[in-house]
């Protein structure tokens, strides 16, 4: 196997090259030993003629943060886990305030909101 930095040989099991000092990756020392070649393509083969689609993203997440409310306002037990959820992810960015607090509150204000209803 030859050191990547140094191209110096190495022999046997080294995690650094004798030569330079260089860490050896466990990757290159299990494939050290495996003659190994680039891949390149075949110029046989002829290119795939097919176009590739370019989905419209923009529409697909407008849609999905339209129907975000409805989602979460379906049922009392998805409004609720929703609220805990946003509870714990506030409260982990908040300073001073743990992630589990923020979703003991986000679960009692939720459940508050849907006592309201």
């Amino acid at each position: 196997m030859k050191c990547a930095q140094c191209r110096g040989v190495i022999e046997g099991d080294r995690t650094f090259c004798p030569h330079c000092g260089a860490p050896l990756s466990v990757l290159s020392r299990l494939t050290g030993s495996t003659s190994r070649r680039a891949d390149r393509p075949d110029p046989s083969r002829a290119p795939d003629p097919s176009p590739r689609s370019n989905p419209d993203w923009s529409g697909k997440v407008e849609k999905v943060v339209r129907d975000i409310p409805a989602f979460v306002r379906r049922d009392s037990q998805t409004t609720i886990a929703s609220g805990v959820v946003a509870g714990c992810i506030i409260g982990a960015i908040l300073p001073g305030v743990s992630w589990f607090v923020g979703g003991l509150i986000g679960g009692f204000l939720a459940y508050k909101y849907t006592e309201r209803k």
